[in-house]
């Protein structure tokens, strides 16, 4: 194949993915500049194998790259992942509609802190599965 078809097709089949991979790349290194790296190396990695990607889905294939490079990147690092930001009134239910007692809400913020806690002291492999079952929806 031509290099000319390959790019052509390597765009159509893979680069469309290039949101949900730094997406992905995110959540696994907890790390905006990490994730990019990441992302840039999964492309260069794909771009070479690409003639040889077998399996009948391509993003498949690509998120894979993805989550090795990632784990690569973390590797290199070794930093722990970072929180990641909330902001509790932005994602309240009283910001889209609904009233809630001072105490429920504190409440509800409470669970939400406890849970997101919980899940980044989950093993790697764990919290891709979370965000794995996530995207799905």
């Amino acid at each position: 194949m031509r290099d000319g078809a390959r790019h052509g097709q390597f765009e159509a089949e893979i680069l469309v993915h290039l949101d949900a991979a730094w997406n992905f790349a995110k959540w696994l290194t907890g790390d905006r500049e990490l994730a990019e790296d990441a992302v840039q190396e999964a492309c260069l990695k794909a771009l070479r194998a690409f003639g040889s990607r077998t399996g009948p889905s391509a993003k498949a294939w690509f998120m894979a790259i993805v989550r090795n490079a990632s784990m690569d990147a973390m590797r290199g690092q070794k930093r722990r992942r970072a929180h990641d930001s909330f902001d509790e009134e932005a994602h309240s239910f009283a910001g889209n509609g609904h009233c809630d007692s001072p105490e429920s809400a504190a409440e509800r913020a409470s669970e939400s802190r406890w849970v997101r806690d919980a899940i980044s002291h989950l093993p790697l492999e764990y919290r891709e599965v979370l965000v794995r079952g996530k995207s799905k929806r």
